[in-house]
């Protein structure tokens, strides 16, 4: 029984909020109630994160997003846990879409990526 629990606890929280905007649109979270969006900022385009996952985001051309992508803080209220939105902001580089990555800390790295927004819609990792 004791195994049940340990392993149910390991297991738990790793599923249950490790992609809790999951089936969402960009654009919802702020109207959420369970999810608070902060006010954007610019920051460079960050080239290799995004050529990470350029299979997922190749519908836009980044070159014309360098100077198109925002940063913004998202936090899960039910949980506490913060997150980071780096997305495209202006529709001369999307086409009016919204493409983009959700990490799990500012430090830009693939391996904190846990959602890829694709056309304002958000898939998990």
């Amino acid at each position: 029984m004791t195994k049940f629990f340990i392993i149910l606890f390991i297991i738990f929280p790793l599923t249950a909020f490790a992609c809790p905007f999951a089936d969402s649109q960009l654009p919802d979270l702020a109207d959420s109630s369970y999810f608070t969006l902060g006010a954007e900022s610019h920051i460079n385009f960050p080239a290799s994160l995004f050529k990470a996952f350029e299979q997922q985001l190749s519908s836009f051309d980044t070159e014309e997003c360098r100077d198109a992508i925002s940063f913004r803080k998202l936090l899960h209220k039910p949980t506490s846990q913060q997150f980071f939105v780096i997305s495209t902001n202006q529709d001369r580089c999307d086409g009016g879409n919204t493409y983009g990555l959700i990490l799990v800390s500012e430090d830009l790295k693939a391996e904190n990526v846990v959602g890829v927004i694709q056309d304002s819609f958000i898939f998990c990792q």
